[in-house]
């Protein structure tokens, strides 16, 4: 490859990792939408860049723009992207019936988030019969692997050398969640311990979420299933006893998923 392909495949990794991070911080303002300023706030571009990107975006259907309040939106070709990303295994429908379960036996909400890379997409969620419900992640909204109980189950398992990757590609954003990379580290080891993660009043105070890895037909970890609840639910005999209801809904779908061609969908 000579000089000028390098730099060319530079500026595109740099300009996809810069478009991720502002789909990160308008996911985070998914209800009311965000703003430019927001936009360059939580991602430290210069209001130029941030501004062109953000119109690309639109101009691909990733984003939606409300020109009259001047806020940004998730773009309904990003839900479907992730619905797509999500029928990888056939995962929102083979997980239709766990989260159906868990929701049921806990009453809480059931989060399943896949994995792209160095983060996570919200491909499904399931709220419970609890009257406070707690609703942390939209269908769309991304982060990146370690934050959130589901971001941290799949990152927790994975290998010592991905880890590795992920932490130094996902540095810079963990800020933003109440993070760093020796505290992730830290809480991929407490999940490695207990068999499930475990985020207590992290990225949002108040909230303790547990979560599970969901491992593909191969054996890789391809997706999460996490529970949310307000912590005064989540005691430390709670947090186990919905770990071990994770630990037996993963254990059915990993079942599931090998004997099911992920490509059909249907029982093989």
């Amino acid at each position: 490859m000579d000089s000028t392909s390098t730099k060319l495949g530079a500026s595109a990794v740099q300009s996809i990792d810069r478009a991720a991070d502002i789909l990160r911080a308008v996911s985070k303002h998914s209800a009311t939408g965000a703003k430019l300023a927001d936009v360059v706030g939580e991602t430290g571009l210069t209001r130029a860049t941030a501004h062109r990107l953000l119109q690309a975006l639109v101009a691909t259907r990733l984003l939606e723009q409300d020109t009259v309040a001047s806020r940004y939106f998730l773009g309904v070709w990003l839900i479907h992207l992730s619905e797509q990303a999500s029928e990888r295994f056939g995962l929102e429908r083979l997980t239709l019936q766990s989260r159906a379960r868990l929701s049921e036996r806990t009453g809480d909400t059931i989060f399943l988030t896949t994995r792209i890379g160095a983060s996570m997409i919200c491909s499904a969620r399931t709220e419970g019969s609890f009257p406070v419900k707690v609703l942390t992640l939209e269908v769309g909204s991304t982060r990146p692997l370690g934050v959130g109980a589901g971001g941290l189950a799949i990152m927790a398992f994975l290998s010592e050398a991905e880890q590795k990757l992920v932490l130094k590609a996902c540095a810079d954003q963990y800020s933003r969640f109440n993070l760093d990379r020796d505290r992730v580290a830290a809480l991929c080891a407490e999940a490695r311990k207990h068999g499930y993660s475990i985020d207590r009043n992290i990225v949002l105070p108040g909230v303790t979420g547990v979560g599970i890895p969901l491992r593909g037909p191969d054996g890789e970890i391809v997706a999460s299933l996490s529970i949310a609840a307000i912590s005064e639910r989540m005691t430390e005999d709670r947090i186990e006893e919905v770990g071990a209801l994770l630990k037996e809904e993963a254990e059915t779908l990993a079942a599931l998923m090998k004997s099911t061609d992920h490509r059909t969908g249907t029982l093989g």
